[in-house]
């Protein structure tokens, strides 16, 4: 199934839609992440908060909440389920079809195709920190339970995951680029 999905991304990674998935990104990293990050800042104020910490403790996510009070926990549980749902979908789609147009320009067997699959992994993490961390909001005044745990591992795979597409698509570009400096 997973050497199935990956052959798919792998074919239908095409040039267009690289092009389209670069200005996505773009438009998310110059336009919408700006506005994102000031609204955010307004509701939840300038501490941490689960998705920019790479780790964090369960008390620590107590505090966090705590600290949003009734209308940044509603605010940020608003927000997983809008925009945080938006840009995971826009950093996936850049990744994979950048990682498979990439896997294509250096000729990679097909074993080393399913690299592709990497952002998806991403993706998951992503979403599974949003609903746990969102529970845990959700919870307050109680105690985060298992989903303290949940979120704040899901979040450090997270953080990984994208570390290894973005290293990952970064060796494929050194590949492609010696191989065309020897031909």
């Amino acid at each position: 199934m997973l050497v199935r999905l990956s052959a798919w991304l792998y074919r239908h990674s095409t040039v267009p839609l690289l092009v389209v998935s670069i200005l996505v990104f773009a438009l998310f990293l110059l336009v919408v992440l700006p506005r994102e990050a000031q609204r955010s800042q307004h509701f939840l104020g300038s501490g941490p908060t689960p998705d920019t910490s790479f780790s964090y403790t369960s008390r620590e996510l107590y505090s966090m909440a705590a600290d949003f009070g009734a209308e940044g926990r509603a605010y940020y549980i608003r927000s997983r389920f809008t925009f945080d749902l938006a840009w995971p979908a826009a950093y996936w789609l850049f990744l994979t079809v950048s990682m498979s147009a990439a896997l294509r320009a250096v000729q990679s067997p097909a074993a080393l195709r399913p690299v592709n699959l990497l952002p998806t992994a991403s993706l998951a993490f992503d979403l599974l920190e949003n609903t746990a961390a969102s529970m845990a909001m959700a919870r307050f005044p109680e105690e985060p339970g298992i989903f303290g745990p949940v979120a704040s591992l899901s979040t450090s795979l997270k953080w990984v995951s994208i570390a290894a597409c973005f290293a990952a698509l970064s060796m494929l570009a050194v590949i492609y680029v010696l191989r065309r400096l020897r031909s």
